[in-house]
């Protein structure tokens, strides 16, 4: 069974249609890529799949069943946004905590179990030893790390992420790749938004290609970014260059 399921899917923000006729679905261990220009659509159909936008056309399903009637499913979903959550006075553990909130109901609750689970997740992000540390003296690629932490502590079967690798350096990119792959492994189904096409064609087997609101191409990505639909949804493509990727490798299950 389709972890995610789309069918004609629209939104509108007032009068303005943001997304139209979307169709697609996601299983369990699949590791997709989602691209598109800006303004394609792509942070609301993120947000859409993990129960943030109420009030869209069409079926959105989870499991089989509407997401509007699956509280106890949507807490198996984790949505990673692109902008960094305030940080406030809080320490990175206690952040990867709160992301126990839809399954305790407060992230105070967890107790030993949730505890473990916190350990857990920033062992397997190579964040353990950055629990005690503020969140606001975290770089970039470590915060990045503690909020994907946050995600997997609740083990979830659908993972929606946000540009995860905006303004990382290499290094840190390849550390997040690693731990996408791995959470497919363990069969969560991953959709990912992404503004670089060279990534997605490496490291993602699948991806959709929105443009102006609607899903124009869904498959293999070497077949969906190829240099003509790269071209006619962002203007441009580069058939002469040379592409530098992060090196994967470093995370372990």
């Amino acid at each position: 069974m389709s972890e995610l399921r789309l069918e004609n899917v629209g939104y509108r923000y007032g009068a303005r249609e943001v997304l139209r006729a979307i169709s697609f679905r996601l299983a369990a261990g699949e590791q997709v890529a989602l691209l598109g220009p800006n303004g394609a659509g792509k942070s609301t159909l993120l947000r859409l799949c993990a129960g943030l936008r109420p009030g869209h056309s069409g079926s959105v399903q989870l499991q089989g069943r509407s997401i509007a009637d699956a509280a106890e499913l949507a807490a198996r979903v984790a949505f990673v946004a692109q902008e960094a959550p305030p940080l406030g006075d809080l320490r990175a553990g206690e952040l990867v905590l709160t992301g126990l909130a839809p399954l305790a109901g407060s992230w105070a609750t967890g107790g030993e179990s949730g505890s473990a689970r916190a350990r857990a997740a920033m062992q397997t992000t190579g964040t353990l030893e950055l629990a005690l540390r503020p969140l606001a003296t975290l770089s970039g690629g470590e915060l990045r790390r503690v909020l994907l932490a946050r995600a997997l502590i609740r083990e979830p079967r659908l993972l929606l992420l946000d540009e995860p690798l905006a303004s990382l350096d290499l290094g840190a990119q390849g550390r997040v790749l690693e731990l996408l792959a791995l959470a497919a492994s363990r069969g969560a189904a991953v959709l990912c938004a992404l503004h670089d096409v060279n990534l997605a064609r490496r490291f993602f087997p699948r991806a959709l290609l929105l443009s102006g609101g609607a899903l124009v191409a869904d498959g293999p990505s070497a077949e969906v970014l190829s240099f003509d639909r790269i071209e006619a949804a962002f203007g441009a493509a580069d058939r002469e260059g040379q592409f530098f990727f992060p090196r994967r490798g470093e995370v372990s299950a």
